[in-house]
């Protein structure tokens, strides 16, 4: 498979231009779409950054299969932490800010399993 032509490199792309929005438009999304303090959201940006970093390296390299499978369970992790954090703190979550996640849990999942179909794919398993 081609370098970047897999989910991990699409992943590693996605989650490293998200990272990068998250951290330059903290104020604004802490305003505007989930109250919660700005320093939160750097410091998510910066998380995502790095684990665009992991991804990007799962793309371009032979990686082992439970690496790459660990990589797909952190998206099925982010996708049920948001989704759980957001019904904890619903009274903090704009409508848009709501529209927001759920949109960006919708692309990760994508992700995650198209991810886990390509694993199970390379390791000969039906998926």
């Amino acid at each position: 498979m081609d370098k970047f032509k897999n989910p991990f490199g699409y992943n590693a792309a996605f989650s490293a231009l998200s990272g990068i929005v998250i951290m330059l438009d903290a104020p604004w999304i802490a305003a505007n779409l989930i109250g919660a303090p700005v320093w939160l959201f750097t410091a998510l940006g910066l998380v995502l950054v790095g684990f665009a970093g992991l991804i990007a390296f799962a793309a371009i390299k032979d990686i082992p299969h439970g690496l790459g499978m660990f990589i797909t369970l952190q998206d099925g992790l982010w996708v049920l932490g948001t989704t759980a954090t957001m019904g904890a703190f619903w009274s903090l979550v704009t409508p848009m800010g709501a529209a927001v996640i759920m949109g960006v849990n919708l692309i990760v999942a994508s992700f995650g399993m198209a991810q886990y179909r390509m694993l199970k794919a390379r390791a000969g398993v039906e998926a």
